[in-house]
């Protein structure tokens, strides 16, 4: 950013991209997702495809707005 770089490092540890624990860990991690969302604001609706997810609800006022992004 604005001309700034950080140096590169070599990782020695973590889990391979496309190994089979990557999906599990996932899974466990996305599994609980819908329920945290719901639990914070049940007005609030949670989409998930694939490893991506989008918080939506409708909003009819000012604080609909402010209630959906405390959410996050």
């Amino acid at each position: 950013m604005n001309g700034e770089h950080s140096s590169w490092f070599k990782i020695l540890n973590g889990i391979p991209q496309s190994s089979m624990r990557t999906f599990v860990i996932f899974n466990i991690y996305i599994n609980d997702l819908p329920e945290l969302c719901a639990a914070k604001d049940p007005a609030s609706e949670i989409f998930l495809f694939a490893d991506d997810s989008k918080i939506y609800k409708v909003i009819c006022n000012e604080r609909d707005q402010h209630k959906l992004q405390s959410v996050a």
